[in-house]
């Protein structure tokens, strides 16, 4: 096969991924949402709607209904075809919504331009966590906030299911778009640093996530703030 015929394929290949992602994300989950609806409700309750939010791998926009009603959020994502399924919860819930394309690693987003950010489910899946944090870092503003849920690797108390968690990455990965079932999230919030500014304040808390997806579990939810080094 020609070189063109087998970029022609491979792209092809690459936003029928893409679209079943997508479709996967708004229809499969649902239970999981449920699941830590409470824990969401409570943690961006701290956010006013008259703040600047930028929300790191919005997806499909689960977050939007949580946010107070004519909050302005910047959504950044690399899937296209998620951004229908945001800009319709955006709709229904009263949020200013713009989507643009990027990654964690490169967010399109000026210096100091927002009051907050928002990564849910994300740092376990860019290529780069700290270099995300250092980017989230850069975008918010000094005394900013990042509000955070990620699901990260078992504690050591748990060898066995953490063992599991290892010898299950590569599937996890080729399956979820990248998603690390092993990532120490908790860690890296606590000793990543920018050029000049760090996280303080960083707080959370544990909690787990039963059902089907017991294997991206436990959780971490909380919030850092933007302090100078």
């Amino acid at each position: 096969m020609a070189p063109e015929g087998r970029f022609v394929r491979m792209q092809k290949g690459r936003i029928s991924r893409q679209k079943s992602f997508a479709e996967f994300m708004e229809t499969r989950m649902l239970e999981y949402e449920k699941s830590i609806a409470a824990v969401k409700r409570k943690l961006f309750a701290q956010i006013l709607s008259s703040e600047t939010v930028v929300d790191i791998g919005i997806g499909t926009g689960p977050n939007l209904r949580f946010l107070q009603k004519g909050t302005h959020v910047l959504g950044v994502d690399p899937n296209e075809y998620m951004w229908p399924y945001a800009m319709q919860k955006a709709r229904e819930n009263g949020i200013e919504l713009r989507v643009v394309g990027g990654v964690g690693e490169q967010l399109p987003v000026e210096d100091e331009s927002c009051d907050v950010v928002i990564i849910t489910l994300t740092l376990c899946s860019v290529r780069d966590p700290c270099e995300t944090l250092k980017e989230v870092l850069r975008v918010l503003k000094p005394g900013g906030r990042l509000f955070f849920i990620e699901h990260v690797i078992a504690d050591r108390s748990r060898p066995v299911f953490r063992l599991v968690q290892n010898l299950l990455n590569p599937l996890q990965g080729a399956l979820a778009d990248g998603c690390h079932l092993n990532r120490d999230t908790a860690s890296i919030l606590e000793n990543v640093q920018g050029s000049r500014f760090r996280f303080s304040e960083v707080q959370y808390e544990k909690f787990g996530v039963g059902g089907s997806w017991c294997l991206i579990r436990p959780h971490i939810a909380g919030c850092a703030r933007k302090e100078p080094s």
